[in-house]
């Protein structure tokens, strides 16, 4: 069905007020938006920032001839979303989880989101879950890596092990480094990894 959401009288080119749009869908049979009533501007905004599934609204003021939109933060994080659903902030996604499975990413997705933003990356969440579980392979075999070395008697003999198996210019061997002083490896080196795995 038709939805009357208003018209320009191009004799002045000023807008329909919204009573005789009103007359005019009842008298043809057209849709008209829902209309909201809040006590304030501020529960109006304190409200619709809260809406979930919906766009926002559209206030008139001057005599319905000035309009302005007051959008849902739901709906403006979903509109940042897709234009921007590349492969690059879905890996800085995945990390600001905390690194979820498959299902967990989804789900977290639709909860900040909605499923159509889901939709749009699931792509790239399959090939970043699917690298990151060869990183965590990568990792353990740092691990047991380190866990050789650390029975050579000085860091020298380390160090030589070290850049002998992984070489001297790869991060990798930094990473060695960082698991050999007993911390644990940061998002961001993590990150570089993944890009590493999944050649993007």
């Amino acid at each position: 069905s038709w939805r009357l959401i208003g018209f320009i009288n191009h004799i002045n080119y000023s807008l329909a007020q919204q009573d005789m749009l009103d007359a005019m869908a009842k008298k043809y049979g057209f849709d008209r938006p829902p209309t909201y009533t809040f006590s304030s501007v501020e529960d109006l905004l304190k409200d619709v920032d809260q809406w979930r599934g919906k766009e926002g609204v559209v206030v008139y003021s001057k005599n319905d001839q000035m309009l302005h939109k007051v959008k849902a933060m739901q709906y403006l994080k979903c509109h940042a979303f897709k234009s921007n659903a590349t492969f690059e902030n879905t890996i800085e996604m995945f990390f600001e989880f905390d690194m979820p499975s498959y299902q967990d990413f989804e789900v977290k997705l639709i909860e900040k989101f909605d499923y159509e933003c889901y939709q749009m990356v699931s792509g790239h969440i399959s090939t970043i879950c699917d690298g990151y579980k060869e990183i965590l392979n990568i990792v353990e075999g740092m691990h047991r890596f380190v866990d050789k070395i650390k029975l050579l008697n000085t860091r020298k003999e380390q160090a030589t092990a070290v850049f002998s198996s992984y070489g001297k210019e790869s991060n990798r061997s930094s990473y060695i480094f960082t698991i050999l002083d007993g911390k644990k490896l940061s998002k961001e080196q993590l990150k570089k990894l993944l890009y590493q795995v999944t050649k993007k």
